[in-house]
């Protein structure tokens, strides 16, 4: 599998340095040279299979020059021990379904793709006896998940920045109550943006980076993007669900839509929240609109 960065198409990146970097050399964001197709065959096979053999279905051709067969489905097998049964499930809301993603050991969606991540990069580890630094920023629910999914791991210590008082109760005695020793919390005097920007700052400090490897957990690391298309495909092949709304402010949710949609659904479509929250934006301007003319047409009489 190659990859290429978003702000240079013209350079090839082998999975490896994907999985090493987190964040492409230029600033941009590592994205697949080419989304793999699969075939109608292929699909059908998988009518109504349980969320294991759909990960492997979506996972293995972006995992395979790193891992073999056996050890992707031990990883997949290994990262979904602790969620409920059955992983995910669909509540029906009239006409429509609601796709259920708090099954995880941290009640978040962020756990489907945690739990994933830090599977891979355990193993990945291992074989090649390294050391890693993540380094992540949270609101919350990005941090207790990755805390969660990574506590523990030798080879790995994980940063995790969030802003000082700005985040849930529940949520910060999650990321700091783990007991763990390779897992360090920093509260920010600041907004989710400038814990952020710290981060993208460690990515692009050459000095650092020459003295420890570093990787990311946000959304800005493609193999964290990854997992989060696995819940797409289980929900069109369990219950022919073929489009989607996704809510506003998770863009990666949105993008994790985006991949598995090209590679499975010749049909349907997709709505990010934020085009409900354009249209009511608009709604309102109309209608304020109308109610200002209204008014100015009565005092103009009077």
């Amino acid at each position: 599998m190659n990859y290429i960065s978003t702000r240079n198409n013209q350079i090839n990146f082998s999975s490896e340095e994907v999985l090493n970097y987190g964040l492409a050399p230029d600033g941009g964001l590592f994205i697949p040279k080419e989304i793999p197709k699969f075939s109608r065959g292929d699909i059908n096979n998988l009518k109504n299979a349980n969320y294991q053999d759909i990960a492997y279905f979506v996972l293995n051709p972006f995992l395979k020059d790193l891992f073999s067969a056996d050890e992707i489905k031990q990883l997949i097998s290994d990262a979904y021990q602790s969620f409920d049964e059955g992983i995910v499930s669909i509540t029906e809301l009239g006409e429509n379904q609601l796709l259920n993603l708090f099954h995880g050991p941290t009640l978040a969606f962020k756990d489907y793709a945690m739990c994933l991540l830090a599977k891979i990069y355990e193993l990945y580890l291992r074989k090649k006896n390294q050391k890693l630094v993540i380094v992540g920023a949270t609101s919350g629910d990005t941090g207790s998940a990755a805390i969660h999914a990574f506590k523990g791991i030798q080879n790995i210590d994980i940063f995790i920045l969030h802003p000082h008082n700005a985040t849930s109760v529940f949520q910060r005695k999650q990321m700091t109550t783990s007991g763990a020793d390779n897992v360090f919390n920093i509260a920010l005097e600041g907004s989710f943006d400038d814990c952020q920007t710290l981060v993208k700052k460690t990515f692009n400090d050459q000095s650092l980076n020459t003295k420890y490897q570093f990787t990311a957990i946000n959304s800005i690391n493609w193999f964290r993007i990854l997992p989060q298309s696995i819940y797409y495909a289980w929900a069109y092949l369990n219950h022919n669900i073929d489009s989607f709304v996704v809510p506003r402010g998770i863009l990666c949710m949105l993008v994790g839509c985006l991949a598995i949609y090209s590679a499975l659904f010749s049909t349907g479509y997709f709505i990010y929240g934020e085009l409900y929250l354009g249209l009511i934006l608009l709604l309102s301007t109309i209608i304020f609109s109308i109610l200002l003319f209204n008014l100015s047409k009565t005092l103009f009489n009077d």
